[in-house]
């Protein structure tokens, strides 16, 4: 049910659009979103729903991968940001 949008801004930030349609209001999800082909280094990854809530936290990787997830209730939209330190 969850369908997924990315691009990256002018200043290098990794922004990935999720929105989770469901018309019968039935399928929560746990969203693993990959970002691959990145820089190892430091990151910040902010998760912001559009119901209001927003959580970040940094994270470190000596990978070309990061990997994080997201809980998605039915028909929801969520907004994920990976910026570089």
């Amino acid at each position: 049910f969850v369908k997924a949008l990315a691009a990256q801004t002018t200043d290098g930030v990794t922004q990935v659009l999720l929105a989770n349609y469901d018309p019968k209001g039935r399928n929560q999800e746990v969203v693993p979103v990959t970002f691959q082909n990145i820089t190892p280094g430091s990151y910040t990854i902010t998760k912001e729903t559009l119901a209001g809530q927003k959580t970040t936290e940094k994270v470190a990787t000596t990978a070309a991968t990061l990997r994080t997830t997201i809980q998605m209730p039915a028909s929801s939209v969520a907004l994920v940001e990976l910026r570089a330190e």
